[in-house]
């Protein structure tokens, strides 16, 4: 009998181990609550072919992402130009 599992994957690309992979809060969410159906994939990307990069695996990642993460939040506003309402200068 087959029993099929779905399981989430982020894929990150980061250059050396000192750099940075970046979650937007959606994924760090999901990292939260799917627990040991959630994996994240790193790729190494050594300056090669990217059939080259090095692939490194972490299965349910959170608590290794509370461990160790630092939280930043950016707010920024948007604003299409040409839709607000510009006053006149005469």
């Amino acid at each position: 009998m087959t029993r099929n599992i779905t399981v989430e994957l982020e894929v990150k690309t980061y250059k050396a181990l000192e750099g940075q992979i970046v979650l937007t809060p959606k994924e760090f969410e999901r990292a939260a609550t799917k627990t040991d159906r959630y994996y994240l994939w790193g790729l190494l990307d050594s300056g090669k072919k990217t059939s080259e990069w090095e692939l490194r695996t972490l299965q349910a990642p959170h608590a290794e992402i509370m461990r160790l993460a630092v939280e930043e939040i950016h707010i920024i506003h948007r604003i299409a130009a040409g839709e607000l309402r510009w006053e006149d200068r005469e």
